[in-house]
């Protein structure tokens, strides 16, 4: 054999284990934020250092928390724009953003809530008079958190509202008996660009996603309380409103399948409403839409199933498949390869809360009595899979 022969070769095989090595856009995300959302355990339990301790057993990297406008500052703030004004309560927020801190878990916080005195009383799902007053609250977030401000660590993620596609959280929906879309000009106007911009005035290292929306929404009685936009349609409208002037670092989506007891996440939404079936369209789309050079990076925000026992509905998962959904949703979500968090919702079942009615009284990983469901021991060994981001 040649040396030139023996050269070629040996070059070949270092290519070839090179290549086995590297992983492929196919392969998944390399990294991924896993975590849980549940206020009550983590914020209100008397114990709930010890639920964060659960957390971090399960292998968990970040929490989701809401950050309320109307509870952080019940009464106007002389100067919105600073975490010092005297007029904002951040202890509850304080304590469990030290304590997750504590744990190396880090926060992804949920803007949200517009307070009594910002809308004339209409309501917390209710946009602010001005959108200036919005900039400066997320302002005042982000600065306290920035890793800066009396000795708190800091918070790099955040997000503009929870699911604005719906009523429940954005109002209205919809104007002229139903025949007019205006939530997500609101959306973009009232919240994403003063949102943006105000969490980057407060903290040039943070990211922030918009979108957060449900993956629902609904055709009829849109001139009702019931009106909801599809997650598609929603953010396409917001995209329209933006006309090129929004920035954000990553679109988040919650892409449940609620009454798919025995699919979960291999039910198949038909577009545009979106769930793992079509997440990718979806993608696509917004990278159109928004006028991005590359496709945008997803958080999911919020994902999870109803278990049963405590649900005994039709949508109640027994819970070895609600382990099994969750190992599916995970891996998922890693295949996808652009989505860089998942957040399972919630942990810890509410006993107070009604069956089967909602998430907190039968969605978590341990049950009432505190005793750990299947799906708490496969988020345990699929997290400890799961690369923490830098």
């Amino acid at each position: 054999m040649t040396r030139s022969l023996r050269t070629l070769l040996l070059f070949a095989l270092a290519a070839t284990l090179l290549a086995a090595l590297v992983p492929t856009a196919a392969s998944g995300a390399r990294t991924m934020w896993m975590g849980f959302q549940d206020d009550r355990a983590f914020r209100e339990l008397p114990d709930r250092t010890a639920w964060l301790d659960r957390a971090a057993e399960a292998n968990a990297t970040i929490i989701r928390v809401t950050a309320v406008w109307a509870r952080l500052a019940p009464t106007r703030p002389a100067k919105p724009g600073d975490p010092a004004d005297p007029a904002y309560n951040w202890a509850n927020l304080d304590e469990v953003v030290k304590n997750a801190s504590a744990r190396n878990i880090q926060v992804v916080m949920t803007l949200l809530g517009t307070p009594p005195w910002a809308n004339k009383g209409k309501g917390e799902s209710f946009a602010p008079k001005k959108a200036n007053m919005f900039k400066q609250f997320t302002k005042a977030v982000a600065k306290r958190y920035s890793g800066k401000f009396a000795g708190l660590p800091e918070v790099r993620h955040y997000t503009i509202l929870n699911e604005p596609n719906t009523f429940r959280f954005l109002a209205p929906q919809f104007a002229k008996n139903g025949t007019r879309s205006v939530a997500p000009i609101i959306y973009a106007n009232k919240f994403l660009k003063p949102g943006v911009k105000g969490i980057k005035a407060g903290n040039r290292r943070a990211k922030v996603a918009i979108g957060v929306t449900s993956p629902r929404g609904r055709k009829k009685n849109r001139s009702k309380g019931a009106g909801q936009h599809f997650p598609a349609e929603f953010m396409r409208g917001v995209a329209k409103a933006c006309k090129g002037g929004c920035k954000f670092d990553a679109i988040a989506h919650h892409p449940y399948t609620v009454n798919a007891a025995k699919t979960g996440p291999n039910a198949k939404f038909k577009y545009p409403a979106v769930a793992f079936n079509n997440i990718n369209r979806f993608n696509r789309d917004l990278k159109r839409w928004f006028g991005l050079n590359k496709r945008p990076r997803m958080w999911i925000t919020e994902y999870g199933f109803f278990s049963n026992p405590p649900n005994t509905s039709k949508n109640g998962v027994p819970v070895a498949r609600h382990a099994k959904f969750l190992r599916q949703a995970v891996k998922k979500a890693k295949k996808l390869g652009y989505v860089d968090m998942f957040v399972w919702f919630i942990m810890l079942d509410d006993s107070g809360a009604p069956n089967p009615i909602v998430w907190e009284a039968s969605g978590g990983v341990i049950d009432r009595n505190n005793i750990a469901k299947p799906a708490y021991a496969a988020y345990q060994k699929i997290a400890s899979t799961v690369k923490r981001p830098k």
